[in-house]
């Protein structure tokens, strides 16, 4: 795939510029070395041999492609097809464990939902339903989900 090479410090500016201008491809940013990064371009960008190219190359580098934006990227494609608004907008995490509001609609699928939150988020070890608080000593009620 087409790229333009860019110094380190100038990837940002060519973002921009690239993606102002609609010639801004919807794969990410490579690193060729520590002082060069690969910004990734649409069919509809001008040809290398374009002034406004500044002079920069266009080089020819394998996508790099970007994985799942969001958690419900992860779900089933029948529990994507529910709109986005009936999932948990938020949640907390303490450490290696993922707290998250299950509303009463949600829980038939508080366990698809609880996977795509692991598989997500490497660094989660555990899901847990956040209940609210109880007792006097108000600590948390929270399930395993």
């Amino acid at each position: 795939m087409r790229h333009l090479s860019v110094p380190r410090n100038q990837t940002q500016v060519w973002l921009e510029r690239c993606k102002a201008n609609g010639w801004l491809a919807d794969t990410g940013v490579v690193a060729l070395d520590e002082h060069l990064r690969a910004v990734p371009l649409n069919d509809a960008a001008p040809g290398a041999d374009d002034e406004r190219w500044e002079g920069h190359p266009h080089v020819e580098v394998a996508p790099n492609e970007q994985g799942a934006q969001h958690w419900r990227d992860h779900l089933s494609p029948e529990l994507q097809a529910l709109p986005a608004s009936v999932w948990p907008k938020a949640y907390e995490i303490q450490g290696d464990v993922l707290l998250v509001k299950v509303e009463e609609h949600l829980h038939p699928h508080a366990g698809a939902m609880a996977e795509a939150m692991l598989e997500h988020m490497p660094n989660v070890r555990i899901v847990c339903a956040d209940n609210g608080v109880i007792g006097d000593y108000r600590v948390r009620d929270l399930h395993i989900l």
